[in-house]
Order: C-alpha cells, then structure tokens, then sequence
C-alpha cells in the first residue's frame, strides 16, 4: 500500500500515446462455416510489477499483445505508485484497443489513485457497468466489470471478476455474479482471477451453468499462480453460448500470475 501523500498534488500531465497496431491473431486450422474467432485473454497484472521488482506496463502490454479482449485485474489509474498513469488507457494503446475501467477501491481524495479492473476490446464497447461485490467488514472492495460489445451479428456480454480471499466471502460473491449475468442473459464469459482453486467445490454454481474453457479445451500446463514457479490454478475463463476452441496459459514473469488465454469460436 502506498504511502500517503500531501492533500495538494502537483498536477500529472499524461502524454497522448500513438495507437498502434495490434498483433495479428494466430492462424489454424479453417473455421466453421458462419463462425468468427475470438482471441481473449485474462491477466491480473498486479499494477505491473513484475517478478523482477520492476514496475513495466510496456512489457504487461506485450504479453496481452494480439488478443482481440483483454481482462486486466489489479489496474492502476492515476494511483501515486505508479506515477499516476492511467494503466488501462496505456495498455489499450499500445494494442490499438477500446477500454474501460472500472474502480473498486481509491487512494487518495475526490475519486483519485483509483484501483479495480479492466477491460480491453478490439470491437467498440457498446456499454459498460462496474458492480461492486459483497465485502464482509474491512476487507479490501472487490468488483465485477461487464462490457458490452458486437461481433458482427453476435452480441457479447464479458465480465471481468477479482473476487475476495475469505471463502464465505467469496461464496457470496460468485452467487452475486451468477445472479447479474443470468438477468442479463445473452451470450457472456465471466473471467478473471477468482482466488479460486479450479477444482473446488466453490465453482460448482459457475460450472453448472457454464463451460470453463480450459478443462474443456486446454493445453499444456494449467497452472496460473506463483508465475515464477506456479502450483495452483485461481484464473478461470467461464463461457455461457459460445465455445472454446483451445485454451492454454500464458508464461510471463511480468506479474505474480500468468495469464490465461482462449480462442474462441462464435457465429458470424
């Protein structure tokens, strides 16, 4: 946690940055007839700070690079630890993204030095809203972010969660994500970092309604955290009306978890 800082704050100018390009998506195998492929990915980038101590929103942003949606957990906006950047902006324009931001938690005065969640699309955000979850006590406010967004004829409905590390806790917020997803409907993927373990009892409620992509289609090691020599899988990537063509962790050292990754296909 940052030390704080003096009420009055000297004004942090943000340098507009160039969009460029984003990678393009691997190629594979031919899609079915009528259906598009979607690169997504769920990262909690712990505000950039790499296993290396180092705090490099360049390298977080390369690791993301190529995905058409990005779930960023743990985002800094304007925080005093890192020297009041907007991340999801940065990251966003280094890919050539949409973004959206959505705040669980402030620092400083008047809304400032905010921390939450993210989302990142290749394709307009049509709407977004960030809910805040079930919080026992003091423990730290945690959130959930929809975006809204079309792929060609096919709306999508994306949920970034960060959820608690209290197991009540915890139960209670998985069963408030399920309940506003379900009212609103659609197809929807609700990713992020659960602080869940894949096989516990406490997803039973999400794997009854939805597919969690990489035990139905991953590869290779399944592991998401400690990145630098990871033994548990807590990041999960859930899918209701849309599937999973293959789904695999990501190996970076750029944050304390790796990223988990899927290609998914939907109709056009």
């Amino acid at each position: 946690m940052p030390r704080r800082l003096p009420f009055v704050l000297s004004a942090a100018l943000l340098v507009a940055l160039a969009l460029l390009p984003a990678a393009a998506p691997r190629t594979g195998a031919a899609l079915p007839a009528g259906a598009a492929r979607v690169r997504i990915v769920s990262y909690n980038i712990k505000h950039g700070l790499g296993m290396d101590g180092r705090i490099d929103l360049d390298r977080t942003a390369a690791v993301v690079a190529g995905f058409d949606i990005v779930a960023l957990q743990e985002v800094d906006s304007h925080n005093p630890r890192t020297g009041f950047r907007d991340q999801a902006r940065h990251i966003a324009a280094r890919n050539g993204l949409h973004h959206v931001f959505g705040a669980n938690r402030y620092y400083l005065p008047f809304h400032l030095g905010a921390y939450g969640n993210a989302i990142l699309s290749r394709y307009p955000i049509l709407y977004s809203r960030n809910y805040r979850l079930f919080k026992e006590g003091d423990h730290e406010q945690r959130g959930m972010l929809r975006a809204d967004v079309r792929i060609g004829s096919t709306p999508l409905h994306v949920y970034t969660v960060h959820l608690g590390l209290s197991v009540t806790e915890r139960a209670r917020q998985v069963a408030q994500v399920i309940e506003i997803a379900r009212a609103v409907g659609g197809n929807r993927i609700i990713l992020g970092d659960f602080n869940i373990r894949d096989y516990s009892a406490q997803l039973a409620p999400l794997h009854a309604g939805y597919r969690e992509a990489f035990l139905t289609a991953g590869v290779g090691p399944r592991f998401t955290f400690r990145s630098d020599r990871p033994t548990i899988k807590i990041d999960h990537l859930f899918l209701n009306g849309v599937s999973a063509r293959r789904s695999w962790v990501i190996s970076s050292l750029a944050s304390d978890h790796r990223p988990l990754a899927a290609e998914l296909n939907l109709a056009r």
